[in-house]
């Protein structure tokens, strides 16, 4: 929560010139690096720094889908328009948690888990960033 806190609240220059499609392109991969590598994370002896380091890096997507939020409603003055959008990503968040630790972590485990969560963001992209044409 920290993490979309930051992202969608505060404003970063060097981000308002990553289009939002390459931002989301780039959480996707973050996804599918963190899940080659997830195992030797929760290889590292030195049990501090592996809960620092996940952590860390679940600071990082929280931040871009905040930022990706920010984005895509800053520019728009229409109050309902805002209000739809927060809603959907309310109610995504939601059932994103639900699936995520209710069924998906249980049944696939963790590694398959986070390339789900890849997956999904890369649903998100196509349907929410390439075919939502205003």
């Amino acid at each position: 929560m920290g993490g979309l806190a930051v992202g969608s609240g505060t404003e970063i220059r060097l981000a308002k010139s990553i289009p939002v499609h390459f931002r989301t392109l780039s959480l996707m991969l973050f996804y599918l690096l963190i899940a080659v590598t997830y195992k030797s994370i929760l290889g590292i002896e030195n049990r501090f720094m592996a809960i620092s380091l996940i952590l860390f890096l679940s600071f990082i997507p929280a931040f871009l889908t905040g930022n990706i939020f920010r984005e895509t409603t800053k520019d728009d003055n229409n109050q309902n328009s805002t209000s739809s959008v927060y809603s959907a990503d309310l109610s995504g968040s939601a059932l994103g948690f639900i699936v995520v630790s209710g069924f998906a972590v249980p049944i696939l485990g963790t590694t398959a888990t986070i390339y789900l969560l890849g997956l999904m963001v890369f649903a998100g992209f196509l349907f929410g960033t390439i075919t939502n044409k205003h």
